[in-house]
């Protein structure tokens, strides 16, 4: 006869659901400082960033580490954990702008009324690193004009520079200056 104790599952052996949360919120946060040109956005990117190569290395070195012992199931949902990390920080990283114009919405709308509601206004959504080459503005344009220009490079010899447009919701559009 077995005996109950001398058959417990061990934690290693069981299907576990590594919390993937944490780096896409720190991946969502870093977004939304930066597409908001916080000057939050250094002070955050020097908390989020080590905590997301922290959970890569740890994640990965867990499950191969686990798939060496033989652990099957948490070796391949750490590894499976790491793979579906990518496209998850990619759609992150994309809402971080619908994330960043829900959050200052009210103060963007106040400024449209106030300068009328039927012009172009546009917002400096600051630059985007810490030797940044391109900056960000979110435009509102109830006109459509610049619904003309999505996906189209704008190029401005003079200076070196590209335009490029790309739509966010409505009326509101990202325009990213790059030299």
């Amino acid at each position: 006869m077995i005996d109950k104790l001398d058959v417990a599952a061990e934690p290693i052996d069981q299907l576990i659901v590594w919390p993937i949360i944490i780096p896409l919120a720190a991946i969502l946060l870093l977004g939304i400082t930066g597409s908001l040109g916080s000057v939050l956005f250094f002070p955050v990117s020097l908390i989020t960033i080590p905590i997301i190569l922290a959970w890569l290395f740890f994640v990965l070195a867990t499950g191969i580490s686990c798939l060496w012992r033989r652990s099957w199931k948490r070796g391949m949902s750490l590894v499976g954990a790491f793979v579906i990390f990518w496209p998850m920080a990619y759609g992150c990283s994309r809402a971080s702008d619908y994330f960043a114009l829900a959050v200052a919405y009210p103060y963007y709308a106040t400024k449209i009324y106030c300068s009328g509601c039927n012009t172009q206004t546009s917002f400096d959504w600051g630059a985007v690193g810490l030797l940044s080459h391109y900056e960000r503005s979110l435009v509102y344009d109830p006109s459509g004009e610049l619904a003309k220009k999505i996906g189209d490079d704008d190029e401005r010899a003079e200076n070196m520079e590209i335009i490029t447009t790309t739509h966010l919701i409505g009326h509101w559009y990202v325009q990213t200056q790059t030299w």
